[in-house]
């Protein structure tokens, strides 16, 4: 099983006054992790970033910069320019309701807010979100939860 991303790869709190923890926002924290800039550029095209900085819950499966870079550049370009394109492939990897490492591992499959389902499976004794690599354990935000992922899932 993947390990628990550390607070450097994605910083999800900061602290109150009261020295409390806030939890930050699944856009927020996608943000400040500095890793996910191609993600976001793709869930902005497809009208989702009020999505992930305001409502919720939602288990969020977000493939790295690195993962864009070994892609063919114009197939980026088609993801990050056309809506259509981008509303397709960038809500299926985003889940309503909150799914842990242990819901994970229960489910088959879940819907994802593209409509159709996302099925998980054990590769080699790991666990994979159809078919993808997680590369690192789920981390809690105020709004759901963050998978970061070593591939793009393609609906």
């Amino acid at each position: 099983m993947a390990e628990p991303l550390h607070a450097a790869a994605i910083p999800a709190t900061e602290e109150k006054p009261s020295g409390q923890p806030l939890l930050r926002s699944l856009l927020q924290t996608l943000m400040a992790a500095g890793r996910f800039a191609t993600f976001l550029q793709g869930i902005d095209k497809a009208g989702l970033t009020s999505v992930l900085a305001e409502q919720g819950p939602f288990t969020v499966f977000a493939p790295t910069d690195e993962v864009f870079s070994r892609l063919p550049e114009d197939y980026v370009e088609s993801l990050l320019h056309d809506r259509r394109i981008a509303t397709e492939v960038f809500e299926y990897h985003i889940v309503s309701g909150l799914l842990t490492t242990s819901d994970v591992q229960r489910y088959g499959s879940v819907r994802t807010l593209q409509g159709t389902d996302l099925p998980f499976y054990e590769v080699k004794g790991e666990l994979t979100v159809a078919g993808t690599r997680m590369v690192a354990g789920e981390t809690s935000c105020a709004n759901g939860i963050i998978y970061a992922l070593d591939g793009l899932l393609i609906p």
